[in-house]
């Protein structure tokens, strides 16, 4: 049962880190408070789109400032909180004036990637909850490891898909700003906090079947330990009936 336990505890820890990275970058653009202004998916002169700023910087739910002028900074100024704001700078902006041609010929391709990523960040978050609640049983029982290892094994597919999903965007947006000669670049802290959570969620997950496993393990042993004793006592009372008559 020690062994279930140091699982248990190990994965808990992991899903609950897991769960800050992500809340962390869900969180960006809605606060102007250190950290969350350092954190965003990409940065890139937009100087020549009227009414942008001269580096714009996107979060999941709005395009802000950047401090830093040319490049990459902390976030400033940033635009109204929008739900699942899509990464598509002519809608950002409202123009179409100066935006690179790929995002106006495959429109749709970068509006549904980018909203897709907002829609899986809550459901990573909700699984990823899920499993920390089954982890507090975890730390006491097996079947609690066995429900905290599927919650936790869907977390680490939403994670890994949304981590996918982001990238791809992302780098292809970075790759658009560049073909159309102008410097972009991505944000380190919501693509290194968004990777890790999936790291997090793969250990996490290998932990508690481990932690299962052991949890089984050890009941086999006490069943077997128990058959034993059971039998040995029945020998013992045969032989002495036996030595009676």
């Amino acid at each position: 049962m020690a062994g279930n336990f140091c699982f248990a505890f190990l994965s808990l820890f992991l899903t609950a880190g897991g769960f800050l990275l992500l809340l962390l970058v869900l969180l960006a653009g809605t606060r102007d408070w250190d950290p969350f202004n350092r954190i965003y998916f990409l940065w890139a002169d937009t100087s020549g789109i009227p009414g942008a700023p001269t580096t714009a910087e996107w979060t999941l739910w709005n395009v802000c400032d950047s401090t830093n002028g040319e490049f990459g900074g902390i976030t400033a100024n940033c635009q109204t909180v929008t739900v699942a704001h899509p990464f598509l700078p002519q809608q950002n902006f409202g123009t179409e004036t100066g935006v690179p041609g790929d995002f106006l010929n495959n429109h749709n391709t970068y509006y549904y990637l980018s909203r897709f990523v907002f829609a899986f960040y809550l459901i990573s978050l909700f699984f990823m909850l899920c499993s920390m609640l089954c982890g507090i049983l975890a730390l006491c029982s097996r079947l609690g490891s066995a429900l905290s290892a599927v919650a936790s094994f869907w977390a680490f597919f939403c994670v890994l898909t949304l981590a996918t999903l982001m990238t791809a965007v992302y780098t292809l947006g970075r790759s658009t700003f560049h073909d159309a000669g102008l410097n972009a670049g991505l944000g380190y802290y919501a693509f290194g906090f968004t990777w890790g959570a999936v790291g997090c969620m793969l250990f996490s997950s290998i932990f508690y079947c481990m932690g299962f496993n052991s949890a089984r393990r050890n009941r086999h042993h006490e069943r077997t330990m128990e058959a034993e004793k059971r039998g040995s006592m029945t020998s013992r009372g045969s032989f002495q009936a036996t030595r009676q008559h």
